[in-house]
């Protein structure tokens, strides 16, 4: 008998609720909480189709950061790294030299 093993072995995933990983569960359910909170809280001085989608519009960037990959990096992890460099590494430098060895 034959087992059938994936060629990238990295690519596969362990499954946690629904046929959905455990970091696209968690996004889920904090979009979803935001949305129902957005909508509750916003519903009471506007119409609640206004509510619902002004709810939706900072909602769903939380389920695309659950599910969104970009070259098998997760969207999250290219946000952090990019605040990260944007804070700390902007004017970084590993060493100044104090002549050009180009103008030799």
């Amino acid at each position: 008998m034959k087992e059938y093993i994936p060629r990238n072995i990295k690519k596969a995933e362990k499954k946690f609720i629904m046929n959905f990983t455990l970091r696209q569960s968690l996004f889920i359910g904090i979009g979803g909480g935001a949305l129902l909170a957005i909508t509750f809280a916003l519903q009471t001085f506007i119409p609640l189709t206004v509510a619902l989608f002004i709810a939706a519009v900072f909602a769903v960037p939380v389920f695309m950061i659950g599910f969104v990959k970009i070259s098998d990096i997760t969207l999250d992890r290219i946000i952090i790294n990019a605040v990260m460099n944007a804070l700390y590494k902007l004017n970084y430098r590993p060493f100044e030299r104090e002549e050009n060895i180009y103008e030799q």
